[in-house]
């Protein structure tokens, strides 16, 4: 366990950020909740970046920052995707996906779409510290497959909020939006090089009815959950018009990444 943590050190530009990553976990535990510093922010410098991410510490901000830097989640699209004018991001969390686009697709126009009041002000601390924060347009809505009033499930912590329809006595909703809705804010709604979709199972709605834009889409990396699974996401897709040509990232009993490219 010990080995493991020191090679995490490689992801960071400062031995200080590898330590604070370090108490983060200790904050994480069930006894760190007697610990100083939860919801505090650090500044947080990783190698695979020139300009610093805002982290929440006590939250799962540093799981997600590891996903993308460590595991390199991603890594798949960056080596595949040579280049993207147009991105959508849905599900942007803490715009650390927004960030990895903001540096390697630096002319794209980009629409990040995060539901969470929290996540969301964190996002656009983090898209303003990266490059081009102009270019990336930031909507606070959850994308489902049709229009209506939703509120979030927050079990799953900051990094798994998913919506449940309705809206409960006392806790503040929202509307959430179509992906025909979300597409009339890219600047070329026509052509998506890119849509990144982490919605935490809103997935299944949003591609039972893909029809009307899924030719739209260039190339797509979805993260597909409970019991959603490939099969049924790839029938969804086919039925819709789409044909795309399709890589397993990753895949486990709870979830599947997939990442797509456009055959046509």
């Amino acid at each position: 366990m010990i080995g493991r943590h020191w090679r995490n050190r490689k992801i960071y530009r400062r031995i200080g950020d590898w330590i604070w990553s370090l108490y983060n976990r200790a904050l994480n535990r069930p006894t760190g909740r007697i610990l100083p510093g939860r919801g505090k922010f650090r500044l947080v410098h990783v190698t695979s970046l020139e300009l610093p991410v805002y982290i929440r510490l006590g939250a799962t901000d540093w799981l997600v920052l590891e996903e993308l830097f460590l595991h390199n989640v991603y890594g798949c699209v960056l080596r595949t995707v040579s280049e993207a004018r147009h991105i959508i991001d849905l599900g942007a969390n803490i715009g650390l996906s927004v960030r990895l686009w903001q540096k390697h697709y630096p002319n794209a126009q980009i629409v990040a779409v995060e539901p969470d009041d929290g996540n969301f002000a964190v996002c656009q601390m983090n898209v303003e510290a990266g490059e081009n924060p102009k270019r990336v347009l930031m909507l606070k809505t959850c994308a489902s497959g049709s229009s209506r009033p939703v509120v979030l499930n927050r079990t799953g912590g900051e990094w798994g909020f998913s919506i449940a329809s309705g809206v409960t006595e006392g806790v503040e909703g929202m509307q959430s939006q179509t992906m025909q809705q979300i597409l009339e804010h890219a600047s070329d709604p026509q052509v998506i090089d890119l849509l990144k979709c982490d919605i935490e199972g809103a997935e299944a709605e949003l591609f039972a009815d893909c029809g009307p834009w899924i030719r739209r889409m260039k190339s797509i990396i979805v993260e597909l959950h409970a019991s959603y699974d490939k099969t049924k996401f790839l029938v969804d897709i086919k039925r819709g018009g789409g044909e795309f040509d399709v890589t397993i990232i990753y895949e486990s009993t709870w979830n599947t990444i997939l990442l797509l490219h456009s055959k046509v």
